[in-house]
C-alpha cells in the first residue's frame, strides 16, 4: 500500500495477509490510500491485483433498510439480535411466526455487497428462547438459543462457516431431571467469538446444587462452554462453588480477542448448613476468570475477595447486577451495585499475575445512583475503561493509576463501547 501511486510497487509498504482481511490502522482522514494484493506460495507469486483506493473520513448514516417487506409478518422482538465484527460485517437475527411455526432467520450485511438474506436458521413448533448470534472477523456465524417448553428447555446452536450454509441444529446442553432440578435453561447470557475462531457461550440452567444435604428447588447455576469449529463443543464448566445453596439470578460474561474470559453472576444464596437456611439468604456477586495458559481461577465472591468474610445468617452485604468487560491488554473489570451501602463498586482482574486487584468505590453519593441496574461498563483494546450509572460516567485510561472525576452525560447510557480508534461512545 502507498499514498503515492506514482511509486513502483517494489517501493510500496508490504504486509503479510493470512486471513480474508487486512487491518490498516493509524490512517489520516482526507488522505487517499492505494492498495494492491498479490498471492504467493512455495511455487511463486501470482500477478498483482488491480489497485484500489479509498479516502478515510467521517461518514453519515445511510438510509434505513426494511429487511422484511411483508407487514403481515409477526416479529418477536424478544428474539431479535444484532452483531458486528471489526470489518463492518453485520448479522441480524430475528424470529418470525408464519405458517403456524416459529422460524429463526439471519440477514447479513457486508460492506462490499450490502444486505443478503433472509437465511433460515431453525424452525420449531414453539418459540426460540433467548436467541443470540455472533460473527467473527472471517464472517463465520454462530447462533444459539433455548428450545422447548418452559421447564424443559435445552440449549441449541448451529454454525455457518463463511460462504456456506448453516449446519444442523446441535444440542449444546441437555440436562436430565435430577432431584428438585428440572434442567430447564432459564437464560442465555452471552455468545462471543475470540480471534482464533473459537466461541464461548454462557447460560443459566436449573441444576442440582446441594450443600450439606440441602438444595433449593430449581435453583439456577452459571455455566459455560467453548466451541471449536474443528472439534465442536467442549466440556461444560459449572462456575458454581458447592459451599452454599441458592439461585443464580443474573450472569454476565465477556471474551477478549485473545481468548480470555471473565464471568460475574448475582446469586441469592446462603452459607448456613441448617434446615432453616433458605430464610437466611443474601445477594452475592461471584466472579471467575479464564486464560488458556492458566486455566480457570476458582470462583469467589467479591465480598470475600475484599475482606475475607463470608457471613452466615444473611448478614453480609447485598450486591447486585454485575457487569463485565475484558480486553486484549491483560486486564478485566467488573462493576456492581452494593445495595447495603448504596454504592457503585468495581474490581479488576490482572491476567499477568492471576489476581483480583483491590476493590474500588466509584460512586458513594446515593442521590447520584437512580437504581441498581443503570450501571454500564466497557473496556478498549488498549485497556481504557469507561463506567456509567444514571447520567454520570467515569473513565480510567490504561496509563492512569486513578479514575478521572465523574462527569455528566446528556442522558442515562443504554450501551457503552469503544470504537476502533479507542474513543469511548
Amino acid at each position: 500500500w502507498s499514498t503515492d501511486p506514482g511509486l513502483p510497487l517494489e517501493a510500496w509498504y508490504q504486509s503479510s495477509v493470512t486471513e480474508r482481511f487486512f487491518v490498516h490502522g493509524e490512517l489520516s482522514n482526507g488522505v487517499r490510500y492505494y492498495s494492491a494484493v498479490r498471492a504467493s506460495n512455495a511455487l511463486g507469486s501470482a500477478v498483482v491485483s488491480a489497485v484500489a483506493s479509498g479516502v478515510p473520513g467521517s461518514r453519515s448514516w445511510g438510509p434505513a433498510t426494511q429487511l422484511e417487506p411483508d407487514p403481515s409478518v409477526d416479529f418477536a422482538s424478544a428474539a431479535t439480535w444484532i452483531a458486528s465484527n471489526r470489518l463492518g460485517d453485520t448479522v441480524v437475527l430475528a424470529e418470525k411466526f408464519e405458517d403456524a411455526v416459529y422460524r429463526l432467520y439471519v440477514w447479513q450485511y457486508a460492506l462490499a455487497g450490502g444486505w443478503i438474506g433472509p437465511e433460515l436458521v431453525s424452525e420449531e413448533s414453539g418459540s426460540h428462547h433467548f436467541a443470540t448470534v455472533d460473527i467473527d472477523d472471517n464472517a463465520n456465524v454462530l447462533v444459539a438459543w433455548a428450545g422447548g417448553a418452559p421447564g424443559e428447555r435445552n440449549l441449541y446452536a448451529t454454525y455457518r462457516p463463511h460462504g456456506k450454509t448453516f449446519g444442523p441444529r446441535e444440542t449444546v446442553e441437555h440436562y436430565v431431571t435430577e432431584g428438585d432440578a428440572n434442567g430447564d435453561v432459564v437464560g442465555l447470557s452471552h455468545l462471543e467469538f475470540s480471534d482464533d475462531g473459537r466461541a464461548y457461550v454462557c447460560w443459566r440452567q436449573n441444576r442440582l446444587h446441594d450443600y450439606n444435604g440441602l438444595a433449593d428447588v430449581n435453583g439456577a447455576s452459571a455455566l459455560l462452554k467453548r466451541f471449536d469449529p474443528l472439534t465442536g463443543w467442549g466440556a461444560e464448566r459449572n462456575l458454581e462453588v458447592f459451599n452454599n445453596i441458592g439461585d443464580t439470578r443474573l450472569l454476565s460474561c465477556d471474551v477478549s480477542g485473545n481468548g480470555k474470559v471473565v464471568a460475574a453472576w448475582e446469586r441469592f444464596n446462603t452459607y448456613d448448613p441448617v434446615s432453616s437456611a433458605p430464610a437466611a439468604t443474601e445477594h452475592d456477586v461471584w466472579v471467575a476468570a479464564y486464560s488458556a495458559d492458566l486455566g480457570w481461577i476458582s470462583s469467589e465472591t467479591v465480598e470475600f475477595l475484599d475482606d475475607g468474610s463470608r457471613e452466615a445468617g444473611g448478614l453480609g452485604a447485598h450486591n447486585h447486577a454485575p457487569r463485565v468487560a475484558v480486553g486484549n491488554q491483560g486486564k478485566a473489570a467488573v462493576i456492581w451495585y452494593n445495595a447495603s451501602e448504596v454504592e457503585i463498586q468495581a474490581i479488576e482482574y490482572d491476567f499477568s499475575t492471576a489476581q483480583w486487584l483491590p476493590q474500588e468505590t466509584l460512586e458513594s453519593r446515593s442521590n447520584q445512583i437512580p437504581d441498581g441496574h443503570s450501571h454500564r461498563l466497557a473496556t478498549s483494546e488498549r485497556g481504557d475503561i469507561v463506567v456509567s450509572w444514571g447520567d454520570k460516567f467515569r473513565i480510567r485510561t490504561s496509563q492512569a493509576t486513578k479514575w478521572a472525576r465523574s462527569k455528566t452525560l446528556p442522558a442515562a447510557a443504554e450501551h457503552l463501547g469503544f470504537d476502533e480508534s479507542g474513543a469511548p461512545y
